[in-house]
């Protein structure tokens, strides 16, 4: 299917496409149309992996949000923790002193039915 260099131009790929008539079937004529078709459906491709990107985009978004939301509640969530240990220990230690007190006045008083230390009166 040789044909004359006037009736041929170059396309962008560097491929003949042909200008006028010849053997029909397989010209020439049929490669042009089905170029526009197949770049738009390319482009249609590439539109819809645009928008599949953009959703990820925005899921992301959501989720570093989310994520912020909790750092900035996490120290919120730590001092609800940590100040019941704080009491517990608070009061273990004034619980020990109330003894401690108890003791002593039991020993000063001398009834040792509540005492269950070891101190003496001299303490």
């Amino acid at each position: 299917m040789h044909r004359p260099p006037q009736e041929r131009v170059g396309d962008e790929r560097g491929g003949d496409l042909a200008l006028s008539g010849g053997e029909g079937g397989r010209g020439g004529r049929a490669r042009p149309a089905r170029r526009p078709a197949r770049l738009e459906k390319e482009c249609g491709l590439y539109e819809r992996d645009l928008k599949r990107a953009m959703e990820s985009c925005d899921e992301l978004a959501w989720e570093r949000d989310d994520l912020r939301k909790r750092l900035r509640d996490a120290p919120d969530l730590t001092e609800q923790v940590q100040a019941p240990q704080r009491d517990k220990k608070i009061l273990k230690t004034n619980l020990k002193k109330a003894k401690e007190v108890t003791c002593y006045l039991t020993l000063v008083l001398a009834t040792p039915m509540f005492c269950t230390c070891n101190l003496s009166p001299s303490q």
